[in-house]
């Protein structure tokens, strides 16, 4: 998923690559619903993907990420007006799970700015579209400031990730996934050394 790729993807390629400078990557990175129906396919060696998007009961391991409430450090929302929300294209799971809590809380809201990136609802929360919610690796403190029910939001939101792998695994997809957990999940690893691995994020 985009949101993995830009905030642990690098460090853990970077990782492998020194540990293990013969391997190969092929990496795709794509939507959360794209990534279900290749995860269906069976095309990929290792994937991290939402859970909601493919069972967790076949992932190796499973871990929770809170979505914050996020706005510019100097964003107003104008009273009795609707919220104005920065958020994925669709389809997007993390889209729906926005809409729907807003819903349940009977708030108003509109959709100002659509992005296929992270670093683009970043930009657009940054420099005051509106708000959105953002993984905690992906907040700049800086420039952003998180939301509480003061500010008319629903509570924050958790989304749960899994990294899914074929049952029949070479030594070199075992030492990938041994950086990418280091790297991605809060739980622990396994080890093992290597030249390819087809990657999907």
């Amino acid at each position: 998923a985009e949101e993995i790729a830009n905030s642990a993807l690098p460090a853990a390629l970077g990782r492998l690559h020194r540990t293990h400078p013969d391997v190969q990557l092929d990496v795709v990175v794509e939507h959360s619903t794209a990534l279900g129906r290749t995860c269906e396919e069976n095309t990929m060696d290792i994937m991290i993907v939402p859970t909601s998007a493919v069972s967790a009961a076949d992932a190796l391991i499973t871990w929770n990420v809170e979505l914050q409430w996020v706005s510019a450090t100097d964003y107003v929302q104008e009273p009795g007006r609707p919220l104005d929300l920065v958020a994925f294209a669709a389809p997007c799971l993390w889209r729906r799970r926005m809409i729907e809590a807003l819903a349940a809380t009977g708030r108003e809201h509109r959709i100002t700015f659509t992005s296929q990136s992270v670093m683009g609802l970043q930009a657009a929360i940054e420099n005051g579209l509106g708000i959105g919610l953002l993984p905690p690796d992906s907040i700049r403190t800086e420039t952003m400031r998180t939301l509480d029910a003061s500010a008319g939001v629903p509570d924050s939101l958790t989304v749960q990730y899994g990294l899914y792998a074929r049952d029949r695994r070479t030594r070199v997809v075992d030492a990938t996934i041994d950086v990418l957990l280091a790297a991605t999940s809060p739980y622990g690893s396994r080890n093992e050394s290597p030249p390819a691995a087809r990657l999907a994020m």
